[in-house]
């Protein structure tokens, strides 16, 4: 494996254990106030999610300062869940990340979530 194939996973596989931890933190113990809508009575976010993509981006721009990064809550310096990258026009590492993939579930203790970090290169 090549060693920046190698930091680019190990900086992922990092950066989805701690937001595991701040997730299974929040796990069954989630109150009202914590959890709030996006765009409708079914889109949620929660305090799980923002604290675990803070977490994910803070790991990424350590190890990776020049990559862009999109993410479901927009902590990536995306407008909203609809950025309009052109995805085959860019020339350089693009982050995509769901910090809490499955709110809904997670947020009625219903255990099928995950978190999802892709990585599209160049």
């Amino acid at each position: 494996m090549k060693e920046e194939t190698r930091k680019l996973l190990e900086t992922a596989t990092k950066a989805c254990l701690k937001a595991g931890k701040t997730i299974y933190y929040y796990w069954g113990e989630l109150k009202e106030e914590q959890v709030s809508q996006k765009s409708s009575w079914k889109d949620l976010v929660t305090r799980a999610d923002k604290e675990a993509e803070k977490e994910i981006i803070e790991i990424i721009q350590e190890n990776f300062p020049g990559h862009k990064i999109i993410s479901e809550e927009g902590g990536g310096g995306a407008q909203d869940n609809t950025t309009q990258v052109s995805l085959e026009k860019e020339k350089e590492y693009i982050w995509v990340i769901d910090p809490l993939d499955g709110t809904t579930n997670f947020k009625h203790s219903y255990p099928f979530f995950c978190t999802s970090i892709g990585l599209q290169n160049p």
